[in-house]
């Protein structure tokens, strides 16, 4: 999966894929889309799926010929998803323009924990699930609570960013930096949430967690990484972020040990 990713990003975006953090790609996402490919390879054909913040995710491109709908704030993004084919919509995850039970899958990679209001973004997603559909959600993890990071970049970073657009311009192309700088300003928080509070999140809106699985880890990967920042070399992020993946696979298995969890969520049939 992990060499499909790769394929998939060549295709849209050429080597200086390989160099910059285009299509969002770093090693999380390597992890997250395979890990959610495999929850979602045994989906029956039929039924519409909707990514919600997909962005200029290459995941949409493993489900052609499929009911594959993306969601995102920006319409640049959207764009970006409609040149491939893929069918796109802007709108806001907290108000999804679908209508109720109309959805057999939910996808959310990476998304959901960037929403102020994410009780909202819950409801939408009971909301729009026909019966027994289900959610696959890939978000951080906090084995003791729930926690708000601020994603704030600092001032001497976006001074630098603001003064060599030109240069960023013809490194990126004008749609990708586009799409960062909206990121940016949109991405401004990351929850990484406990699993009660994701129980008590799920329940309160008709739905319940069906599986879990820790993925990624803190004490290889994400100690690598806070010397080596993630994408913008997403060559790095392989050479060095698969091998220590791999390794962490087999040596950690806690909880504690992980940076990211992803749930399979199932809509409650009516009693």
């Amino acid at each position: 999966m992990w060499v499909k990713t790769l394929y998939h990003s060549f295709k849209r975006n050429g080597w200086r894929q390989l160099f910059f953090y285009l299509s969002n790609l770093d090693i999380w996402r390597f992890m997250e889309y395979d890990k959610v490919y495999h929850y979602m390879s045994d989906l029956k054909k039929g039924g519409r799926i909707v990514d919600l913040g997909s962005g200029y995710s290459v995941f949409p491109a493993f489900f052609r010929g499929m009911q594959y709908t993306t969601v995102d704030l920006s319409e640049a993004a959207c764009k970006y998803q409609r040149s491939f084919g893929i069918d796109a919509v802007q709108a806001d995850m907290t108000q999804l323009p679908f209508a109720s039970g109309s959805v057999a899958v939910v996808v959310a990679i990476s998304s959901v924990e960037h929403v102020p209001d994410d009780k909202k973004v819950f409801h939408e997603i009971s909301r729009v699930l026909e019966n027994d559909g289900v959610a696959f959600l890939a978000i951080p993890y906090s084995d003791e609570k729930t926690i708000i990071k601020s994603m704030k970049k600092p001032k001497w970073q976006m001074d630098m960013l603001n003064r060599h657009k030109k240069l960023w311009r013809i490194l990126m192309g004008e749609v990708h930096l586009k799409y960062f700088l909206e990121q940016i300003e949109t991405d401004s928080i990351m929850r990484c949430y406990s699993l009660p509070d994701l129980r008590e999140l799920t329940e309160q809106n008709g739905l319940t967690i069906a599986q879990h699985e820790f993925i990624g880890g803190r004490k290889l990967v994400c100690g690598a990484f806070r010397f080596l920042p993630f994408g913008w070399f997403v060559l790095k992020d392989l050479l060095i972020g698969w091998p220590l993946y791999q390794i962490e696979q087999l040596v950690y298995k806690k909880a504690s040990h992980t940076g990211e969890i992803l749930l399979k969520i199932q809509r409650k049939r009516p009693a």
